[in-house]
């Protein structure tokens, strides 16, 4: 598509998968490219150029679909970066999301709620999912669901953070997004380094909680109990702190 844009344009077989372009011929794999009209001669120039590419890659018979990286040593996104040639925007606070205090699950969530990646009713009504009357939050039912309201800025999930925060015997500032409040939440001092583990994975547990009491009240009709989340928030941390290495004193 990228390489040959106006064949691409003509083609029949956009979805196609690669058994339905060709056949064996013997051993010997022919290609079978398929138009939606007669090309023109500029086309039959990029086709002759298309022909020569695919030549070089042919299914084989009696082989299976394998997974190759054709880079030097191992796989890493820097050489992958060479070799396709573009500018790839990394984002370094993202990518602290993955520190192994919380299960794998509960970190993919916080790398989408950071990429700004989750389902929220917002997102759903702009990708045209729902409609505009459909995107209210569901705690407060006064302002659209964004990942912003819901995580953070809505009354309710304020009233948790602040608990913990205050639980935890730490002031607790006003973020002007969920991202922001995971950067300053990460970079708050502690001088002990379990101390500071509790506290970060303290953040995965409560955002975790309130998406969770979030879905158990759109499909269970459960209702929003604020002492009960956060106990289920300490919970958790205590038994995230079973798999790590440091000795904690307490579990429950």
């Amino acid at each position: 598509m990228k390489m040959f844009p106006d064949l691409y344009r003509i083609s029949s077989q956009k979805l196609a998968i690669v058994s339905n372009m060709g056949w064996f011929e013997g051993s010997i794999w022919k290609w079978t490219l398929d138009w939606k009209r007669a090309l023109l001669q500029p086309e039959l120039q990029h086709l002759d150029e298309l022909t020569a590419v695919l030549s070089q890659h042919c299914p084989q018979q009696g082989k299976e679909d394998t997974l190759l990286w054709q880079g030097q040593n191992t796989y890493s996104v820097k050489e992958l970066q060479k070799k396709v040639n573009v500018e790839v925007e990394i984002d370094s606070l993202v990518c602290t999301v993955w520190k192994k205090l919380a299960p794998p699950k509960v970190e993919l969530f916080m790398w989408l709620a950071l990429l700004g990646k989750l389902n929220t009713r917002q997102r759903l009504c702009d990708i045209g999912i729902l409609q505009e009357d459909q995107a209210t939050c569901p705690l407060c039912v006064l302002q659209s669901e964004s990942i912003d309201h819901i995580l953070l800025s809505c009354h309710y999930s304020q009233q948790i953070w602040q608990s913990i925060a205050t639980d935890l015997g730490q002031p607790l500032t006003e973020p002007e997004s969920f991202k922001q409040h995971y950067e300053r939440w990460m970079a708050t001092p502690w001088r002990s380094g379990l101390c500071k583990k509790v506290w970060m994975s303290t953040f995965f547990a409560a955002a975790w909680c309130i998406w969770l009491t979030r879905n158990e009240i759109i499909f269970q009709h459960k209702a929003f109990i604020h002492e009960d989340i956060c106990q289920n928030i300490k919970r958790k941390v205590a038994f995230w702190t079973k798999a790590w290495k440091d000795r904690v004193p307490c579990t429950e």
